[in-house]
């Protein structure tokens, strides 16, 4: 979700500075921005391939744009791997999301985009997270099992040694003072 959303603000984003932005495109952009998103479209290459059309060029009521912006399998599998290489925590990316510039006074998109990342959220909190804890845990069960049996053989071994020493100080020390 994270990617798709970076992804699809490059498109969105250099679109935008293609372009000197009035209060009709930009809502435009954002409307798009947002449809791009929330697609159920898995493959960005058909994503891209079902938004051209949208992409490239649309009638305003005061004029007609077009971008000259071409969306090669090759560009977006560049996009895709500057994507892949930044590397944001999670918690960077939500601070980001919040403080973003990008949706302008768009703060109904922004909020919407916001709720679908909280939702993913919970969703991995609830069904995600619990088994992974569950895979971690036979594996720390293991190894709490192997250090209980070590811990009670030290124990057993200290134990034969204490009762094995214990017998000879006290042979040593009755040999030595035998008149008490």
């Amino acid at each position: 979700m994270k990617n798709r959303y970076l992804f699809v603000s490059i498109i969105i984003g250099g679109i935008l500075k293609m372009y000197t932005i009035n209060d009709e495109i930009a809502e435009y952009a954002m409307i798009l921005f947002y449809e791009m998103f929330m697609d159920e479209e898995k493959d960005l290459h058909k994503l891209i391939a079902k938004y051209e059309t949208k992409l490239k060029g649309f009638n305003f009521e005061s004029e007609t744009v077009f971008w000259d912006f071409t969306f090669t399998p090759e560009n977006i599998d560049r996009a895709q791997e500057n994507i892949r290489k930044t590397n944001r925590s999670d918690i960077e990316f939500v601070r980001e999301l919040i403080n973003s510039p990008f949706f302008r006074e768009f703060n109904d998109i922004k909020g919407k985009i916001i709720s679908v990342f909280f939702e993913g959220y919970q969703i991995w909190r609830k069904n995600t997270f619990p088994s992974n804890i569950k895979e971690i845990l036979p594996k720390f069960t293991t190894n709490k099992q192997l250090m209980e049996r070590l811990t009670q053989e030290y124990e057993r071994e200290i134990q034969e040694i204490e009762t094995h020493e214990f017998k000879r100080i006290c042979d040593v020390i009755e040999e030595k003072y035998q008149n008490g």
